[in-house]
């Protein structure tokens, strides 16, 4: 059975970074590294973590980040486009 995944937005980002590779240390999740820009998570690509290119503003880009996830961590943009929760269910 695979282990459960854990969606990390601003994966490229320094506290989103600092998460993945916390959660990458414990080795007891699957990551999902949500990032705008693919190119900046070559390396994470290369660890073994899913990434997913998708921008907070951008509904269709988010419709990836719904697949099934135990947790999913913020940690990026002060203020999200209204109704954004409503897209992660």
């Amino acid at each position: 059975m695979p282990p459960p995944v854990i969606a990390v937005l601003g994966a490229t980002g320094s506290q989103g970074g600092g998460a993945v590779a916390a959660l990458q240390k414990q080795g007891k999740f699957g990551i999902r590294a949500i990032t705008r820009s693919a190119d900046k998570a070559k390396e994470l690509t290369s660890q073994g973590v899913e990434v997913v290119e998708a921008d907070m503003g951008d509904k269709r880009s988010l419709e990836q980040v719904r697949a099934p996830c135990m947790a999913f961590a913020w940690f990026t943009c002060a203020r999200a486009p209204l109704g954004f929760s409503r897209h992660l269910k």
